[in-house]
């Protein structure tokens, strides 16, 4: 599964918010697996309920770069979970014709690869030093990006073979998605593990990670509001095992009648 982790700051995600619903507040879901954080449910009118019109529970992946929701995303879709990857998304706007044609009248032939595709480290370039152009490119792609997303999101709902539906955006909380879930999971790492892992998969310096954090809420405040956490350090099985006890409490959470 591909990490979206590269393009945190180049395309961040808009989140229009899901069809209104009936409000109640007793839905809230505050279980947390690794360090302890004030409780706070993603959607709090979000109502749990076994009747036949309830909808599936949308939950929302948050954590640093390098932290490894990628794995985390893969280990919920393993366990049956439909994932929504916005990084996919974008990639899949990014080859729309219509995309590259503005991009290459906005910026030139230059943000163009080898291959005639959209090069996103070039656009990464020009929308990190400028936030004039960073908000261009922010108005083409929302609406397009919500809307293959909300399509899917729909698709999925109708399925009752998928249990958990999972969004997987790097900018989770910063471009409002928290608020299209009924519960988001953390995934904690520490600094150092996580400047090793994006240094040796995509050869970033301490610097260039420092840079592009900066483009995101500070991750003790996303860690706060997440409803869940869970710790990868390195040992997967470990993560393995927070994953299924934090997959199974979801389930469990959605069925409830309140």
């Amino acid at each position: 599964m591909r990490s979206a982790d590269d393009s945190a700051a180049l395309l961040p995600y808009s989140a229009l918010g899901r069809s209104k619903r009936r409000v109640n507040r007793s839905g809230r879901i505050d279980h947390h697996l690794g360090a302890a954080a004030p409780p706070r449910c993603a959607r709090p009118d979000r109502r749990w309920d076994t009747d036949v019109t309830s909808k599936t529970p949308v939950v929302g992946l948050s954590g640093g770069i390098g932290s490894g929701k990628s794995a985390v995303a893969q280990m919920l879709a393993d366990l049956g979970a439909a994932v929504i990857n916005s990084d996919d998304l974008n990639q899949q706007e990014l080859e729309e014709q219509e995309v590259k044609d503005t991009l290459v009248s906005w910026w030139g032939p230059g943000v163009l690869g080898p291959d005639g595709r959209i090069s996103r480290s070039a656009v990464a370039e020009i929308v990190f030093a400028d936030d004039a152009q960073r908000r261009r490119l922010e108005g083409l792609m929302h609406p397009r990006i919500e809307r293959r997303r909300a399509a899917l999101t729909a698709q999925y709902e109708l399925d009752p073979r998928i249990p958990v539906i999972v969004i997987d955006a790097p900018l989770l909380y910063e471009a409002g998605l928290d608020r299209q879930c009924d519960a988001v999971i953390f995934v904690d790492a520490p600094r150092d593990v996580r400047l090793a892992r994006v240094r040796e998969r995509r050869g970033w310096t301490d610097a260039e990670l420092e840079r592009r954090e900066k483009f995101q809420q500070p991750l003790e405040m996303k860690r706060a509001l997440a409803n869940y956490t869970c710790t990868n350090n390195s040992d997967l099985n470990a993560l393995r095992r927070q994953v299924e006890s934090i997959f199974s409490r979801i389930v469990a959470s959605s069925k409830l009648i309140v």
